[in-house]
């Protein structure tokens, strides 16, 4: 997992080496899960389980029918983001309903609404200085692809109305179907990370950026501008499955796509 050291004291940051002052370590991977969970979660509290033997759709020992679009076509790449950024290979590819699921839970609402296959690219600054400590520490991009614009659409709903406690909605242009934005906060040490999401729906494509910075630095703007660039991708088709990136537990209660 990479983390981005964030120094206690900014004003010496230039100046100071490696061990110099005191710091903190801010864990900027952990956002994706914090703000999946803390949406899935209030979201599939409404969802049938389904069976408990039903392969979700979308493994590879499963996976009947190729999906029509290919899920890296929608997402984000290098020259979308800004200078200095790199892609975390560990944390990029392709994902079936098993690997994308944060809990049981959402695994088999994923299996019931006809998720078949999505795409996850990180991307992370390998080294910061100041000035990119008050912008954009880390960027996910996730987009899924569903059977039918009609499963896309109840997931969409399920995240979009959630009663959520721990997470902000706020307001967002529309660059798809539908698009709504959360907000989530989280602290390690004495720095405060915040992680937006702003996630479209488009046809049978569910696609969410999500992105995090220090508090009280970056800009909405600057999500809504990657939101777009990646709502505005269009789609090629999807010509044999591709290798899925392994398996992950899911948890009931992951720490805090689509």
């Amino acid at each position: 997992m990479r983390r981005f050291v964030v120094m206690a004291l900014v004003p010496c940051l230039a100046a100071c080496g490696g061990g110099a002052v005191p710091e903190t370590k801010i864990t900027t991977s952990g956002a994706a899960t914090a703000i999946a969970s803390a949406v899935t979660t209030a979201s599939t509290a409404a969802t049938p389980a389904g069976t408990a033997s039903q392969k979700a759709v979308g493994s590879t020992a499963s996976q009947a029918v190729l999906p029509a679009i290919d899920p890296k076509s929608l997402t984000l790449t290098l020259e979308d983001v800004p200078s200095g950024f790199s892609i975390t290979q560990a944390e990029t590819g392709y994902n079936d309903n098993e690997r994308a699921a944060t809990t049981p839970e959402t695994l088999a609402e994923f299996t019931q609404h006809g998720r078949q296959l999505g795409y996850t690219v990180r991307l992370e600054r390998p080294s910061m200085g100041l000035g990119d400590m008050l912008s954009i520490l880390s960027i996910e991009n996730s987009a899924s692809v569903y059977r039918n614009a009609e499963g896309s659409k109840q997931v969409f709903e399920l995240r979009k109305t959630g009663s959520l406690s721990s997470t902000q909605q706020v307001s967002s242009p529309n660059l798809g179907d539908q698009t709504y934005a959360r907000t989530l906060e989280y602290s390690q040490g004495n720095q405060t990370a915040v992680a937006t999401v702003i996630s479209t729906l488009k046809g049978q494509t569910i696609n969410s950026v999500i992105v995090v910075t220090l508090k009280g630095a970056g800009s909405f703007d600057q999500v809504v501008e990657l939101a777009r660039k990646a709502a505005s991708k269009e789609p090629k088709p999807l010509t044999a499955m591709p290798p899925i990136m392994p398996v992950r537990i899911a948890s009931p209660s992951p720490s805090p796509a689509p």
